[in-house]
């Protein structure tokens, strides 16, 4: 059916986000700068498996998720 996913790509893609958001709060600067953001200090991370990009920024101890994207919209500057 069109519009519809199977239940194990959605189990995938939410279990990919997790792990890259532990991964995140334990080691922030992991992800890419993006140069030209509007929003100070974003950075991103490829979730190369499901192809979504995480944008993101993070201060003392508070991570920041700004934007999910998926690559095949294309590369923008962030949010």
């Amino acid at each position: 059916m069109v519009g519809r996913e199977s239940p194990s790509c959605a189990g995938r893609r939410s279990g990919d986000l997790c792990q890259a958001l532990e991964l995140l709060a334990q080691q922030p600067g992991i992800g890419t700068p993006c140069r030209g953001a509007r929003v100070k200090g974003v950075r991103r991370l490829l979730l190369g498996r499901i192809r979504y990009f995480v944008y993101y920024r993070f201060n003392a101890d508070t991570l920041e998720v700004l934007a999910l994207w998926h690559a095949s919209r294309g590369e923008e500057s962030g949010p």
